[in-house]
């Protein structure tokens, strides 16, 4: 579900948000990227290559990337039950 926020509540909350372009990244999570990806990079960067990675090969790409970035098991099933839908919604 999509909140819709009224104008008054908007600039109070979402609008005042800093984008994430100015905000100051951490050292240590600098760090991990470069760990991660081989060279020093933004998480902009991080985002791009692994969007690009899963358009490209999909699945294979999405199952690599989570056991990497999340120790997700290769072999775990990606889908989510139905019911475990129905119960956070």
């Amino acid at each position: 579900m999509i909140k819709i926020y009224d104008v008054e509540t908007a600039k109070k909350s979402i609008l005042k948000r800093i984008p994430p372009d100015e905000t100051a990244v951490p050292p240590a999570m600098l760090d991990r990227l470069a760990a991660t990806f081989g060279e020093k990079i933004t998480p902009e960067e991080a985002v791009r290559r692994i969007l690009r990675d899963v358009r490209t090969r999909g699945d294979a790409a999405l199952y690599e990337w989570s056991a990497k970035l999340d120790g997700f098991p290769a072999d775990a099933p990606i889908r989510v039950p139905a019911e475990a839908l129905t119960t956070a919604l």
